[in-house]
């Protein structure tokens, strides 16, 4: 082709495109901005770190979370449900243990009210093992490590507690009686009040004692019994012989003064064994403590 026919604008896009040298400076090349949505733009590259430690610590609570479940699951929680059921059986413990607390045991008894005094104390007893246990096996007191320590203290209580009705069981059942007979003794006739005496002298020594205070009370009586028989029937013997003297009625009385303290003792250990029950206050804190579980307080 010949360059006079070809386009004006052709020779003008010509020289654009190859300037003659000199003619100004290069420009510095343009950057170009990555397109949003461009496939061909490349992010910049981000650190997992914080990705990874999210998702630890995630895992984590997610672990923690079946974990306590699991605990919760095969332990088996405690609810406020189970602490209520807990604190009415501790309730009923603490009204069977009212129903012998207030029986006081006296030599001055008639033999009826000996008899229903008698079956108060095994019945209240009765109640109170048949609640002790029932609480036992409540939830609370299984799963609760404190409930279980009060619980234990219970325990310990009950113990005690035991130890002094069944002495007042004891008493009454196999002493009780005896000692009736004796004060019913006539001494208008000293063969009959000697004879009779020695009967009731068999009759103690034959006893089968299990608590200790009734144990040692009626050695104490049978060591003093016999002693007494003897200083009225040397004092009898004086008198119908006509040769009285005074120091033989000395001896029955001093005789008569040990059977005395001898039942003197025996109240004041009883009395010991009462005041060493906390049965009460242990039960009340237990209960107290159950409350407040169940009323969210604790």
């Amino acid at each position: 082709m010949n360059p006079s026919d070809q386009n004006p604008a052709d020779n003008q896009s010509n020289q654009n495109v190859n300037p003659a040298p000199g003619a100004f400076p290069p420009a510095d090349p343009i950057p170009v901005q990555p397109v949003v949505g461009d496939p061909s733009a490349t992010p910049p590259k981000k650190s997992k770190k914080g990705l990874i430690i999210g998702l630890i610590a995630g895992g984590v609570v997610l672990i923690a979370g079946v974990v306590t479940l699991l605990l919760f699951l095969l332990l088996g929680g405690v609810s406020k449900q189970d602490y209520s059921e807990a604190q009415t059986k501790a309730k009923a413990l603490g009204s069977s243990y009212s129903s012998v607390s207030s029986v006081y045991v006296s030599g001055y008894d008639t033999s009826s009210e000996a008899a229903k005094k008698l079956e108060t104390l095994k019945t209240g007893l009765s109640g109170i093992d048949k609640n002790f246990k029932e609480l036992g096996d409540a939830k609370a007191i299984k799963k609760d490590q404190k409930a279980a320590d009060y619980y234990k203290k219970v325990s310990t209580e009950k113990a005690d507690l035991e130890t002094f009705i069944n002495a007042e069981i004891e008493y009454l059942d196999k002493i009780f009686p005896i000692v009736k007979e004796l004060e019913s003794v006539s001494y208008s006739n000293a063969d009959q009040t000697v004879s009779t005496l020695k009967e009731y002298e068999t009759k103690l020594k034959a006893l089968d004692l299990k608590q200790k205070v009734n144990k040692d009370y009626i050695d104490e009586i049978n060591t003093a019994l016999p002693e007494f028989i003897s200083a009225i029937e040397a004092y009898v013997s004086a008198v119908n012989s006509g040769n009285y003297d005074s120091s033989l009625y000395n001896k029955v009385s001093a005789a008569s003064t040990k059977l005395t303290d001898a039942d003197s003792t025996w109240k004041d250990n009883i009395e010991e064994l009462y005041n060493a029950v906390q049965f009460s206050s242990a039960v009340n804190e237990l209960g107290q403590y159950l409350t407040d579980k169940a009323n969210g307080r604790e």
